[in-house]
């Protein structure tokens, strides 16, 4: 098992959240169910919450 430094889980975070909002645009324009856009969303703003999570605990 390979331990991931804060700073690689940063980055997947960033990552996911990206396609995460990219994948809501796409389902915006393809007409998807408001549920699959929002759940997509909330999904994006928790891997950034995750981000503040590291950050705060790096900073203790």
């Amino acid at each position: 098992m390979v331990m991931e430094t804060p700073r690689e889980r940063m980055i997947g975070l960033l990552v996911a959240a990206i396609v995460l909002l990219l994948g809501r645009a796409v389902a915006y324009q393809f007409g998807a169910p408001g549920v699959v856009e929002r759940g997509l969303y909330l999904t994006a703003l928790g891997c950034l919450l995750a981000c503040i999570i590291i950050i705060v605990d790096e900073r203790r």
